[in-house]
């Protein structure tokens, strides 16, 4: 039998803010945040040389045109962040290294009606089952949007 891998993502999911990394309690962005991301966005910009490098590898103009097409806001493709961008702001609002090289996407987020990256860190892997940590950033803010753990199981192919 062929080993087919099947993807159990749990849901217990933050709600939007930067609060979520940051667990402050408080219903407003916090100030510290809100300055890495702006740094993170001034940082890894397009002026500087950085780019849009998605792991799914979207392209830009078609995440823009699935937004525009779902009637979503920031659609923009010229006012998204780069993946470095990102990276950064992830980092900065505490998504761990874990074991493996992070994987980052970029797609329209339809729960949010927005364009969003997608990092995914894997901090444990038994061999059978592996899993970690998620963030999704807002593509044209840098807004923490939510922040979750996913598990993977291996699964024998029935067929």
């Amino acid at each position: 039998m062929n080993p087919t891998r099947t993807l159990i993502v749990f849901v217990g999911l933050l709600v939007a803010g930067c609060e979520p990394m940051l667990d402050t309690g408080s219903p407003e962005p916090v100030p510290d945040a809100l300055d890495d991301v702006a740094a993170c966005i001034a940082e890894y910009s397009v002026a500087n040389g950085y780019d849009h490098y998605s792991d799914n590898r979207l392209d830009i103009g078609f995440v823009e045109e699935m937004c525009e097409n779902a009637d979503g806001t920031d659609c923009a493709s010229a006012a998204y962040i780069t993946r470095e961008a990102a990276e950064c702001i992830a980092d900065a609002g505490g998504l761990s290294e874990g074991i493996y090289r992070w994987s980052v996407s970029i797609y329209f987020n339809r729960d949010f009606g927005l364009p969003a990256w997608d990092l995914y860190t894997t901090t444990w892997d038994d061999g059978w089952e592996w899993g970690g940590e998620v963030v999704t950033v807002h593509a044209t803010t840098g807004e923490l949007l939510e922040s979750d753990e996913w598990t993977e199981v291996e699964e024998d192919d029935p067929g």
